[in-house]
């Protein structure tokens, strides 16, 4: 859906055909928007895999051999060529997650459940298993081939976390203190399309339970 509107969607009219149909003003801000998602995905440091032999089907289960490290050289993605798709990431998790709400409410909120001893809430667990569907194991010479290619998506360890940096709805749901670039609440967050405006964009860090004290 998202694609529609993403930088090469955008450039296209109703029927396919390339037209300028943008307002002066909305023409701006769409190219500032573009803008922050180049960045974004540009300088957001990723990190290979390292210390593993590989994955086998287990009974379980997909099980890793080996011990799973992480390779300590830093690697950048190209923000410029994964623009179109990053777009539609970020967009499509927002509908997603605003649709899966109005759901809730015609169908009943859905309860949480406990995994290893960790309750999480109906909200976690949808990204959550947003984040699972993109599990991967990769070495940093194979981010770097990808990145390489002419593949125009971004690896797959970014595209889950520049979706979810933008995500109001991902920062209310672990309630995520309010940080840098590099943080998963960003002060500064991409937004474009899917944008949940019933969510400020805020500190979700809890808050103290105020006591007070019976007076004698």
């Amino acid at each position: 859906l998202t694609h529609g509107f993403d930088s090469n969607g955008a450039k296209r009219g109703p029927f396919g055909d390339i037209k300028d149909w943008w307002t002066n003003t909305s023409r701006a801000r769409f190219e500032a928007s573009k803008s922050c998602f180049e960045r974004q995905y540009s300088s957001y440091p990723i990190h290979g895999d390292a210390g593993t032999r590989g994955v086998e089907q287990g009974s379980l289960g997909w099980r890793i051999l080996g011990q799973l490290g992480i390779n300590s050289t830093e690697i950048h993605d190209n923000g410029t060529k994964c623009l179109g798709e990053n777009i539609a990431d970020s967009g499509g998790l927002g509908l997603a997650a605003m649709a899966y709400q109005r759901w809730q409410k015609r169908r009943g909120a859905e309860q949480g459940i406990s995994v290893g001893g960790v309750f999480y809430t109906a909200e976690q667990l949808f990204y959550l298993r947003y984040g699972a569907g993109s599990c991967e194991l990769a070495s940093s010479q194979q981010l770097q081939e990808q990145i390489m290619s002419e593949d125009p998506h971004s690896v797959w360890r970014l595209r889950v976390i520049g979706a979810i940096q933008n995500s109001r709805g991902f920062a209310k749901a672990f309630q995520c203190p309010m940080g840098g670039p590099r943080s998963m609440n960003p002060k500064d967050k991409c937004e474009l399309w899917g944008i949940d405006t019933t969510l400020p964009i805020q500190d979700w860090t809890p808050r103290p339970t105020q006591v007070s004290t019976p007076s004698k």
